[in-house]
């Protein structure tokens, strides 16, 4: 495996951790049911994210998830201070 597909699995990996951590630690409305991820996207995740509740967030916010926010500026950084051997293949996704 190359150094360039580990590394998109381990940002793949880490980003659904944080993920699944909004999840867990989110406390919940009991208003109207919410559409989950499996009922907007079938088939497009697994486990326990197929029951994320859809949540809308502000302009440049990837993830929120308790008090860690991932926003579009801090991915955009890690993408920069990646080996350069690799940038141009992060930018692409």
């Amino acid at each position: 495996m190359t150094i360039l597909k580990r590394r998109k699995i381990l940002l793949l990996a880490i980003i659904s951790i944080l993920f699944t951590i909004s999840l867990s630690t989110e406390v919940r409305a009991k208003s109207a049911p919410q559409a989950t991820l499996e009922q907007k996207y079938p088939g497009l995740t697994m486990g326990i994210l197929q029951r994320a509740v859809l949540k809308q967030l502000p302009k440049g916010t990837l993830l929120k998830a308790g008090d860690i926010l991932i926003t579009e500026s801090d991915l955009a950084k890690l993408v920069d201070n990646a080996d350069p051997k690799i940038q141009n293949e992060l930018k692409k996704t």
